[in-house]
C-alpha cells in the first residue's frame, strides 16, 4: 500500500535539523521532546498514552515513529510523569516551555515549503501543459526528498524543476534542508540509540552495480557516491574490523556474464545499447586480451584495494536453511537472483527479525529497485509472523547505497558538531541521478522498439543508423547532465529523433557531391598530367643543352679564374721585390747621410779640440769646450732622429 505523507512533514524536517544544528541539544530525543512538547501545549493536553502521542506526532509532525522511540524522548521529562499502575501519562502543564528556537524554525519552515510548493505545481503546469493533481503531485515530492520514491510519473518533472532552479541558491538551501533533516529522522526512526562506533559486527554484500559504482566503471558522481560509504566503512574499522564487504557467488557469475559480452562486443566491433560501464570497459580495448586483463584488474582492486571479497560461505542448502529459504515460499519469475539474493540473507539471520540495522548481521546493499521493493514486502511479512511487533522499526534483507551510506552516517555521530553531510544528500545530484536513470531507461526501451521495427521491414538501414545516432548521443551518466543539454536529453519524440537521420542524410549527400566533385578532379588531373608530361620532355632535351653549355662556361669560368690567380700572384711577387729594394735604398741613404754628417761633426770636434790646445786654454776653458761638444753630440742624435723619421715616415705614408 502506498504510503500517505502529511504535507507537514517537509517544515518538520527543516525544524528537526535546524535545531540539531544547535548546539543547545545533546540527543535527537531531547529534539523529538520539543516536538512533543509543542503538541502537548498546544492542545491542552492533561492525560496520554504513548500510543496516542505517536499519533499525533505523525498527524502534526508527519513523524511515523517507533513507540519504543516516544517513550525514550519523553523519559525522564518534568513536563510529563507515568501515571501507577496505567499505561498513561500525567501532563504537567505549568512545565511546559517551549523553546522559541522551535517557533522560530518551524514557522519560518512552513513559510518557505509553501513558497516551494507552489513553484513545483506551476513550473510543471506551464511546462508540460497537462492537468497536474496537486495533491498527488505533493505526495510524490515529499517521498522523492526523503528518498522513499521508487518511480512516480511526476519524478522527471520533480528532477527538472530542481535541476532548472539550481542556480538560486536559497531554493537549493532549502531542499538540501529538507533532505538532510530526513537523514536525521531516519536516524530517530531506526530507534539508533548508541552513536560513536560500531559495536556488532556487520557483513554488507554488494551487488554489482554497487561494485560498479565503487570501481568508478558508472561515472564520477556514482564513484563519489560510493566513496562516501567507503569512507564510513574504513571509519568503523579503524580500532576493531567490525563492518566486512562481500559478494555473492552469483554476483561473480554476474559479473563476469557482463565482461563476456564486453570481449563480444570487442571481437564483433559493434557495440549498439547504451550502457556506461560497458562503454567503461570496452573503450581502449584491442582485443579480448585486454578485456579478460580488465576482469582481473577489476577483481583484484575490490580485494587488495576495497577490502571487498568473495563470499566465503559455499553452500546456503543445507537442512538447517530450510526454515529461512525464502525461494519456496516467494515465487517471482521477473526478479528470481534478487530473491536468491535476499534469501541468503534470511539464511544468514536464522530467520530473526531485526529493529537496528547495525545489529541485524547480515545486509544485502543493492540499486534494482525491484529488488528493494521485494525486501520490502518480504520484511514486512516476516515481521508479522512475530508477537508485539511494530512494523515501522522492521529491519529489511536489503537496503539502496544511499540509506546505508546514512545509516552509518548517524551511526558514527557524524551529526551533532560535524555537519558534514553525505554528497547522496545534495538535492542537484538527485535530481541529475534521477534524470540519467530516466534517460537510460528511455534509451533501452526506445532502442529495442527500432530494432523491432527494423527487424520488421518499417525501417530502414539509414534510418536505423540514425535513430542510433541520436539515442547515442543522449546523456548517459548524471555529471553529462546539465541545464543547457536537460531539453535535447529528455526528447524521444521520433520526429526530433529523425532529425539525426536527416543529418546523415544530408551528410551522405554531401559525402557523394565530394567524391563527385573529386572523380572530376581526377580526371582533369589526368590529362593535365598527360599535358605535363609532353612539357617534361621538352623541359628535359632543353635542359640538356642548357646543361652542355653551363658545362663550358664553367670550364672558361675556371680558367679565367686560374689566369686571374696567376697573374695577382706575379703582381703580389714584383711588389715584394720593389719594396725589398726600396728598403735597401733607404739604408744606403741612411748611412750616407749619417756619415756626412758623422764627418763633418768630427771635423768641428777636431778643430775645436786643436784651438784649444793653441790658445793653451785653462780647466774653464776646457768644461766649456766639453759642453760644447756634449750639445754638438746631442744635437747630432736629434738630427739622426730627425733624418730617419723624415726619410722612412715620409716612404711608409707613400705605401
Amino acid at each position: 500500500m502506498t504510503r500517505v505523507y502529511s504535507e507537514s512533514v517537509l517544515a518538520s524536517y527543516v525544524t528537526y535539523k535546524e535545531l540539531y544544528s544547535n548546539n543547545n541539544y545533546r540527543s535527537a530525543y531531547q529534539i523529538l521532546a520539543e516536538f512533543v512538547k509543542f503538541i502537548l501545549a498546544s492542545e491542552e493536553i492533561y492525560r496520554i498514552s504513548v500510543p496516542e502521542i505517536k499519533k499525533k506526532v505523525y498527524d502534526v509532525f508527519g513523524f511515523n515513529l517507533p513507540e519504543a522511540v516516544i517513550r525514550a524522548a519523553i523519559k525522564r521529562n518534568d513536563y510529563i510523569e507515568k501515571i501507577t499502575n496505567s499505561e498513561d501519562y500525567a501532563v504537567k502543564r505549568q512545565n511546559l516551555k517551549i523553546d522559541p528556537q522551535f517557533m522560530k524554525y518551524r514557522e519560518r519552515a512552513e513559510r518557505d515549503n509553501t513558497v516551494l510548493t507552489e513553484m513545483l505545481i506551476t513550473y510543471v503546469e506551464e511546462k508540460y501543459q497537462v492537468y497536474v493533481n496537486k495533491k498527488e503531485l505533493v505526495q510524490e515530492f515529499i517521498a522523492y526528498l526523503i528518498d522513499e520514491s521508487n518511480g512516480g510519473k511526476y519524478q522527471e518533472a520533480i528532477s527538472s524543476f530542481i535541476l532548472e532552479n539550481s542556480v538560486q541558491d536559497e531554493l537549493v538551501n532549502q531542499l538540501n534542508s529538507i533532505r538532510e533533516g530526513s537523514i536525521l529522522y531516519m536516524g530517530l526512526n531506526c530507534n539508533i540509540v548508541e552513536t560513536g562506533s560500531i559495536t556488532n559486527e556487520l557483513t554488507l554484500y554488494l551487488d554489482m552495480e554497487i561494485l560498479f559504482d565503487i570501481y568508478g566503471y558508472n561515472g564520477e558522481v556514482f564513484k563519489s557516491l560510493a566513496s562516501d560509504l567507503i569512507s564510513l566503512v574504513k571509519e568503523a574499522n579503524r580500532n576493531d574490523k567490525k563492518i566486512k564487504l562481500k559478494y555473492f557467488e552469483e554476483t561473480k557469475n554476474k559479473i563476469s556474464d557482463f565482461f563476456l559480452a564486453a570481449a563480444e562486443i570487442v571481437k564483433s566491433g559493434s557495440y549498439l545499447k547504451e550502457n556506461v560501464a560497458m562503454k567503461a570497459i570496452v573503450n581502449g580495448c584491442k582485443d579480448l586480451t585486454d578485456v579478460n586483463d580488465k576482469e582481473s584488474d577489476f577483481f583484484h582492486n575490490l580485494q587488495y584495494q576495497y577490502g571487498i571479497t568473495l563470499d566465503d560461505r559455499k553452500e546456503y542448502y543445507l537442512e538447517d536453511d530450510y526454515a529461512a529459504n525464502l525461494e519456496e515460499q516467494y515465487v517471482t519469475d521477473e526478479e528470481q537472483l534478487g530473491l536468491k539474493y535476499l534469501s541468503n540473507i534470511n539464511k544468514t539471520r536464522k530467520n530473526q527479525v531485526y529493529y537496528d540495522y547495525t545489529k541485524v548481521g547480515y545486509l544485502f546493499v543493492t540499486e534494482t529497485w525491484k529488488t528493494l521493493e521485494l525486501s520490502k514486502k518480504i520484511s514486512y511479512e516476516l515481521g508479522n509472523n512475530k508477537i508485539n511487533v511494530d512494523e515501522n522499526g522492521i529491519c529489511r534483507l536489503a537496503v539502496n547505497m544511499s540509506f546505508l551510506t546514512n545509516l552509518l552516517w548517524y551511526k558514527l555521530n557524524r551529526g551533532f558538531g560535524v555537519m558534514n553531510y553525505p554528497y547522496n544528500l545534495d538535492s542537484v545530484i538527485k535530481a541529475k541521478i534521477v534524470l540519467s536513470n530516466f534517460i537510460s531507461q528511455n534509451v533501452v526501451t526506445t532502442y529495442d522498439k527500432y530494432k523491432k521495427e527494423y527487424a520488421d521491414g518499417e525501417l530502414t538501414v539509414e534510418q536505423m543508423a540514425g535513430r542510433l545516432l541520436g539515442l547515442h548521443e543522449k546523456a548517459s551518466k548524471p555529471e553529462d547532465i546539465t541545464v543547457a543539454n536537460l531539453s535535447d536529453n529528455l526528447n524521444f519524440d521520433p520526429k526530433y529523433l529523425c532529425r539525426y537521420e536527416e543529418e546523415r542524410e544530408l551528410q551522405r549527400v554531401k559525402l557523394e557531391e565530394k567524391e563527385e566533385v573529386i572523380q572530376q578532379l581526377t580526371l582533369s588531373s589526368r590529362v593535365a598530367q598527360e599535358e605535363l608530361e609532353v612539357v617534361k620532355n621538352l623541359a628535359e632535351s632543353s635542359r640538356a643543352i642548357i646543361d652542355d653549355k653551363e658545362a663550358i662556361i664553367a670550364t672558361q669560368k675556371a680558367e679565367i679564374e686560374e689566369k686571374d690567380r696567376l697573374l695577382k700572384r706575379y703582381q703580389k711577387e714584383e711588389q715584394e721585390k720593389n719594396q725589398v729594394n726600396q728598403h735597401k735604398k733607404r739604408i744606403r741613404r741612411f748611412v750616407f747621410h749619417i756619415m756626412i754628417r758623422f764627418v763633418f761633426i768630427l771635423l768641428i770636434g777636431s778643430v775645436t779640440y786643436f784651438v784649444s790646445k793653441a790658445i793653451k786654454a785653462d780647466n774653464a776653458t776646457t768644461v766649456g769646450l766639453i759642453v760644447t761638444v756634449i750639445s754638438i753630440v746631442l744635437g747630432t742624435i736629434d738630427i739622426v732622429a730627425r733624418v730617419y723619421h723624415k726619410i722612412f715616415d715620409t716612404e711608409t705614408s707613400k705605401n
